[in-house]
């Protein structure tokens, strides 16, 4: 009786946590000008079968800093969101598509010259920090521990003139993430 009870003790499992991915990228600004090369990283923890939280934190900074007489020193933003969304996979759960409302803040400073040689030259200096709130669109492929990964984020800040207003703030990202702990859950 004593070693039924040991054996039927020992087939149970503890239930595994979901999993954490790590998911760092590189990426594009395209329509800003002057074009922002950008590093991110995003995590993203599922809390139910298709809701996930996730934190996303990025840096952006100019590719071309000389361009039509304006001369770049320097043209950052730090941005850090976090929210929540609903992520989706294939039959063969070989992809996942995910939407993630994100909302936080966003740091952006630059400081820009006007050189013409028949010109004074002006210089151009601004910082700001402004809420920042957008929806993040991302696919995602692989099965294993290991997937590549694209997304796109979509700004929805500023509100006044939307979604003209917002158009230069799109940003593109690829790489390669990781799955931290637990099974792949999609």
């Amino acid at each position: 009786m004593f070693l039924s009870t040991v054996r039927l003790q020992a087939q149970q499992s503890q239930p595994s946590a979901p999993p954490l991915w790590v998911q760092p990228a590189i990426g594009i600004v395209p329509w800003s000008l002057p074009v922002k090369a950008t590093g991110s990283i995003l995590l993203e923890y599922p809390v139910a079968r298709n809701i996930t939280l996730a934190a996303h934190s990025a840096f952006g900074s100019v590719l071309d800093k000389d361009g039509f007489d304006i001369k770049t020193r320097y043209s950052i933003f730090l941005a850090q969101k976090l929210g929540a969304g609903l992520s989706f996979s294939g039959k063969k759960k070989r992809v996942r598509y995910a939407f993630l409302l994100l909302g936080g803040v966003k740091y952006i400073a630059f400081k820009e010259s006007l050189e013409h040689p028949e010109l004074e030259t002006v210089t151009t200096t601004s910082h700001v920090t402004m809420p920042d709130v957008g929806l993040l669109c991302g696919l995602s492929l692989g099965r294993k521990r290991y997937v590549f990964h694209t997304r796109a984020y979509l700004p929805f800040y500023p509100l006044k003139g939307y979604p003209i207003s917002t158009y230069t703030s799109i940003s593109l990202e690829a790489g390669v993430g990781i799955r931290i702990n637990g099974r792949a859950v999609h």
